[in-house]
């Protein structure tokens, strides 16, 4: 008997349901599971609490506070991570409170632009996460003022 054309299996239709329904969990798995592990284990839920400095330096002039003069040398402020902290301007610039819901006894950081904070993880195995972009608000006590700077009372994260 000479049947061409005819692919003869030897697998029954259940069988081939199965074998589908494998393939798709399979491909499901791959495509959409895995890079949402794999991004959980890289990429830490991220607390902004562990790198707030205790203290901030600061010049003072007239009201306003900076870590950069015209006639002195740029102030350096760290992450308690000893990451630097970075203004969107390229100084922290911070101002007494005169927003609605401020208070005019603290100082806000920033004045303008935004602190930022980064950090690309890399985990045990040496995987390299999704690089972290905090902006960040400072609240200043300028009563509370040592060698090391101003204290931070307050502080508010966002992405």
């Amino acid at each position: 008997m000479d049947k061409k054309g005819i692919i003869v299996t030897h697998l029954s239709f259940k069988k081939y349901i199965l074998f589908y329904i494998f393939l798709f969990l399979l491909l499901f798995g791959l495509i959409y599971v895995y890079p949402k592990i794999k991004t959980s284990i890289t990429t830490p839920n991220f607390s902004c609490e562990g790198i707030i400095p205790d203290r901030l330096l600061l010049y003072e002039m007239n009201g306003r506070y900076s870590s950069l003069t015209d006639y002195k040398p740029k102030l350096m402020n760290y992450w308690k991570d000893n990451s630097e902290i970075k203004g969107t301007i390229g100084m922290i610039s911070c101002l007494k409170g005169q927003n609605d819901g401020e208070n005019i006894n603290y100082v806000y950081c920033p004045a303008m632009g935004d602190l930022l904070y980064s950090n690309t993880p890399i985990s045990q195995d040496g995987t390299i996460g999704k690089e972290i972009i905090i902006k960040i608000h400072l609240v200043l006590n300028p009563l509370d003022k040592t060698e090391e700077g101003y204290k931070v009372i307050d502080y508010q994260c966002s992405n």
